[in-house]
């Protein structure tokens, strides 16, 4: 018994002896990682028509990232990482079809809070690695659109060839907020730490993480249409403005991410009787926030 306790004093001593507390800075960029379809492009190659998806990655951007460290012994630590995403744009619909009238165009970004815990060990010669769990702690999804196509209108009855029909140019343009559910990812990174001083240190490490977000709900936070109707000659030949602006919307600006949908009875954005002035749903879908990067900082160390 004496010589249990004896061995376990001696583990903990040596282990206060390296331990070791450490706070830093750093910044990094990500690309995209295993993208996945995130919209798609659509063009008119003289008469014919190509359709080509989009691939992305939301986690693609620039990262600032506070780090937080304590090292148990001489090799093995954990790491604790408070960071923010300012992602990089990504296309969600590229359409150009000059002979039908539509022009679409729509791109979306990600705004992320976000922490990692991981396990760390310290190899010899400065290298080390890091493994642990990814978790977003806020943030949204931004897609900014903008659409302009020519559709054709009833605007009469004519009592001889019946339904009159005039052209009408439509001009969307919106920016919605996606918000996610909660979830977890995987973060895993291979770093080098470059000493400057006894207590300071420049580090650079490539990262990877693996995040996949499913939609939770939508909000539009800017929205206007307007919609010019041509009238033909027969009934003035003058054009009519309808303007729907985001406070006609009430709460239509607000759409649920759900599994399943009854119709009728939900109000589903792409259903045929779809209300855009009530709160819509529409079904869920999971975005890839997946990226692989490269990050640089300085590091302060605390006691031995």
């Amino acid at each position: 018994m004496k010589k249990l306790t004896f061995i376990i004093i001696t583990l903990l001593f040596t282990n206060l002896t390296f331990a070791q507390f450490y706070a830093g800075l750093s910044t990094g960029y990500s690309i995209g990682a295993t993208p996945r379809v995130n919209g798609t492009e659509v063009k008119l190659n003289g008469s014919v028509l190509e359709t080509t998806n989009i691939y992305g990655s939301y986690g693609a951007g620039f990262n600032g990232t506070l780090k937080l460290g304590y090292f148990f012994n001489e090799h093995l630590g954990a790491e604790l990482n408070l960071g923010y995403l300012n992602g990089a744009e990504q296309t969600k619909a590229d359409v150009y079809l000059a002979n039908y009238g539509m022009e679409t165009g729509a791109v979306a970004y990600s705004r992320m809070y976000r922490t990692t815990l991981s396990l760390v060990y310290r190899i010899n010669n400065g290298l080390y690695g890091r493994f642990g769990a990814l978790i977003p702690l806020g943030g949204k999804t931004v897609v900014e659109a903008n659409d302009r196509r020519v559709v054709e209108v009833p605007v009469g009855v004519h009592p001889e060839t019946g339904v009159i029909m005039a052209p009408a140019n439509v001009a969307t343009d919106y920016e919605m907020e996606i918000h996610g559910t909660p979830t977890l990812g995987f973060a895993a990174a291979l770093g080098y730490d470059y000493t400057l001083g006894e207590n300071l240190s420049l580090f650079a490490e490539l990262e990877y993480l693996g995040l996949a977000i499913r939609t939770n709900d939508s909000e539009y936070v800017k929205y206007n249409q307007k919609v010019d109707i041509h009238l033909p000659p027969e009934l003035g030949g003058t054009v009519i403005t309808d303007e729907t602006t985001l406070e006609d919307l009430g709460d239509g600006r607000y759409i649920d991410y759900v599994d399943s949908i009854k119709v009728p009875g939900d109000n589903w954005v792409d259903g045929d009787d779809y209300d855009n002035t009530k709160r819509g749903v529409d079904f869920k879908q999971s975005a890839p926030y997946d990226s692989f990067g490269f990050n640089i900082g300085i590091k302060y160390s605390f006691g031995n």
